[in-house]
């Protein structure tokens, strides 16, 4: 059964004796759980990951995910047609000084971009040759999660696996909490931001591990 991101802010609201919504209303603590989801997305993108088409510019051998599209974790094919391989750009240019001008045709390898350092960060791919018209990539990439509208709240769904909703509910109290300037709150608030943290961490190597 899905976990509603209603239940997951009342859930919150409960501990933080808020049942009311004095204090904390939808709209506010719906906020908190959208900047959770996005923080989620940094720490652990493979919980967004999806395979997908990846539209092609024509013309140019730089390509960009589709909105959204944090980075890519691999190009698989041509849509319907045969598999683009990976290929360092240092490796291409050697090969190939002319990668960047030859004609456009097919994609048969792709490239992540040299300013990347982390290999990890950048919707922005490269691919050999330049891209021809209508071509249509498959590949795997993260996609940050959409905000929830307050308009939806009632029916949106948590769009992740539910015992995420434990550590969702902790990054919502933490927000919360550090609205606050006393010290016992703000004492409380670096709690909960622990427990996010840790729930999530605890979760990552769960997942690692697990046979």
């Amino acid at each position: 059964m899905a976990i509603l991101v209603q239940s997951i802010l009342d859930s919150a609201r409960d501990t933080l004796n808020d049942d009311a919504k004095i204090r904390y209303t939808d709209e506010k603590a719906l906020q908190y759980f959208n900047d959770g989801m996005h923080e989620l997305a940094i720490m652990r993108p493979d919980l967004f990951t999806q395979i997908g088409d990846i539209p092609c510019t024509a013309g140019t051998c730089d390509q960009t995910l589709p909105e959204g599209g944090m980075f890519v974790v691999d190009i698989y094919s041509i849509k319907g047609g045969p598999a683009v391989d990976f290929c360092e750009l240092d490796t291409l240019r050697a090969f190939r000084p002319t990668c960047r001008t030859d004609p456009a045709a097919p994609a048969q390898n792709w490239l992540r971009r040299p300013q990347d350092p982390s290999k990890q960060n950048n919707p922005v791919f490269m691919i050999y040759p330049q891209a021809p018209p209508n071509q249509t990539l498959t590949g795997e990439f993260p996609i940050a999660p959409a905000r929830v509208l307050a308009a939806n709240l009632d029916s949106a769904a948590l769009p992740i696996s539910d015992p995420y909703q434990v550590p969702l509910q902790a990054y919502v109290i933490y927000r919360a909490e550090s609205k606050d300037d006393e010290h016992v709150l703000a004492q409380r608030a670096a709690a909960f931001r622990g427990v996010f943290e840790g729930l999530v961490g605890i979760a990552a190597k769960t997942e690692q591990t697990a046979p």
